[in-house]
């Protein structure tokens, strides 16, 4: 491309000018939803799988009727704590335990975790769940030193 061609392609007409801010603030709407919808669901499925991981750590706790050594603490409240202690974000987060064929070894104890989910920008909240939830279920492989069938508590 010689000189003269080069001159002429950076030149522009008088009735293009703005053109380009116009294009921008068409696009940019669209880029925004696109960066922060990524950044966005991202969070929400880190989240997630904070919730599925807290339901089978204390499934497991559960299972193997952990004890925590603290007398103070009742089993239900160290299976409890120790579960939300191993989940990243505990906040608003609560710990069903049931076990609706008994508390013998060999039993099922199904344990749901539920949260509420933390928007990080705010921005697609329209298309992401308001609560995420998670249910494991598994074998008693000890017998419970609790009595209640069913049980519940809320991370502190």
């Amino acid at each position: 491309m010689g000189k003269a061609a080069g001159e002429r392609a950076r030149r522009r007409r008088p009735d293009d000018r703005g053109a380009a801010l116009v294009e921008f603030a068409l696009v940019l709407p669209i880029l925004a939803l696109i960066i922060f919808g990524t950044i966005e669901f991202g969070w929400a499925f880190s989240q997630n799988l904070d919730v599925r991981h807290g339901a089978r750590e204390a499934a497991r706790l559960a299972v193997v009727d952990f004890d925590d050594g603290d007398t103070a603490t009742t089993a239900e409240e160290g299976i409890a704590n120790t579960a939300c202690s191993r989940m990243d974000s505990s906040q608003a987060t609560t710990i069903t335990v049931s076990a609706p064929s008994g508390l013998s070894v060999g039993d099922y104890l199904e344990v749901t975790v539920t949260r509420q989910h933390a928007a990080l920008t705010g921005f697609v909240d329209f298309a992401l769940p308001s609560s995420l939830a998670s249910k494991v279920q598994m074998r008693l492989e000890q017998d419970a030193s609790w009595t209640a069938s069913t049980w519940s508590r809320t991370c502190p």
